[in-house]
């Protein structure tokens, strides 16, 4: 009959000692165009968005309305209600 032994192998202690906390080490910037474009982002970017007190409710009517007519041009798609 064929038996198949396992194998025995020895590991060092070494890897089973616990030494304390892992730390890891800081993040060293590379200083290439990618990593720069991220870093000044928010400097360079003019997308600085502040919103009103007050709402517009003209121009929300008319900016619905514009969507309305544009799904009224395909009326398979959508149907509105007058609720």
């Amino acid at each position: 009959m064929l038996t198949i032994k396992k194998p025995y192998i020895r590991l060092p202690a070494s890897l089973f000692v616990h030494t304390g906390t892992m730390q890891l080490s800081p993040v060293v910037s590379d200083n290439d165009e990618l990593t720069s474009q991220i870093d000044n982002r928010a400097a360079t970017d003019d997308d600085l968005w502040q919103l009103d007190p007050a709402i517009d409710s003209e121009e929300l009517e008319r900016n619905w309305a514009h969507v309305q007519s544009d799904i009224e041009k395909d009326p398979s798609w959508f149907t509105f209600d007058d609720e």
